[in-house]
């Protein structure tokens, strides 16, 4: 049997690592939001490097974790209107080729995170911002009685979309993946450092860990300053005892073109 083969029959063989605590999920939600809340403006509409940051995150914690992408819809409120969408379904071309929606911050897409049959999302505490957005896009009011912290399900509790849609129970989601979408949104990122943002999140996850507060301020894409000097550099001038949140300064050159 060679290396490759080897290899692959190990993978198989080992045990599938189990879930994270809710506890757990909740803090690495907490700090990937707190590092990629840093770097962007589109708040809510920032799902791709949500989905390829946690990803990277999880899989440093032995998780066999990757980013995917497709449509995705949930049911956050009992009413027609009340379902928030992001289904490429509604953003074809007349060819049937996928396109983004560079025209708004919400795209008609959506990308998340695999763990085998798991899916995981560390987005949907942001259904709110969501919400406001494709509100103002089609001039509904949506409201929003279900945005939990993060979403870690078996893939078998997803639903169709039609299913979220035509029902009226809330908490009920759909996640699809396309291969289109995941080949334009997620291997077309080469100026994308999940693995250096991934550092700052285990930084934050540690510093949340230890019961500080944490804020992390974005200096645009010249900063200089690395979260991991600033807290040595926090340390030193005895912030870390402080009342209030720690403040840290991010900055990631060459992530917005």
């Amino acid at each position: 049997m060679g290396e490759a083969k080897r290899k692959k029959a190990a993978a198989a063989a080992a045990p599938v690592k189990e879930r994270l605590p809710d506890a757990e999920a909740n803090l690495i939600g907490m700090a990937i939001r707190q590092v990629i809340g840093a770097t962007t403006s589109f708040h809510g509409a920032d799902c791709v490097a949500y989905a390829l940051v946690g990803a990277e995150v999880l899989r440093r914690m032995g998780f066999d974790a990757k980013a995917v992408a497709g449509s995705a819809a949930w049911r956050v409120g009992p009413g027609d209107g009340d379902v928030l969408s992001h289904a490429i379904e509604m953003n074809h071309q007349s060819d049937g080729a996928f396109a983004p929606n560079h025209q708004s911050k919400a795209g008609m897409f959506h990308a998340w995170i695999e763990c085998g049959l798991e899916v995981v999302d560390f987005t949907t505490y942001s259904f709110a911002d969501k919400a406001r957005q494709l509100d103002a896009m089609d001039g509904n009011k949506t409201l929003v009685q279900w945005a939990p912290e993060f979403l870690w399900v078996g893939r078998k509790e997803c639903s169709a979309l039609r299913a979220v849609a035509n029902g009226f129970a809330v908490g009920v989601f759909a996640y699809i993946r396309n291969p289109d979408v995941e080949r334009v949104v997620l291997t077309e990122n080469p100026d994308f450092n999940a693995v250096g943002l991934a550092d700052q999140v285990f930084t934050v996850i540690e510093l949340l860990r230890n019961g500080h507060q944490v804020r992390v301020i974005g200096l645009g894409d010249d900063g200089a300053q690395e979260l991991g000097s600033a807290v040595a550099d926090s340390v030193g001038k005895g912030l870390k005892r402080a009342e209030g949140p720690l403040l840290f300064g991010l900055g990631f050159k060459g992530m917005h073109k």
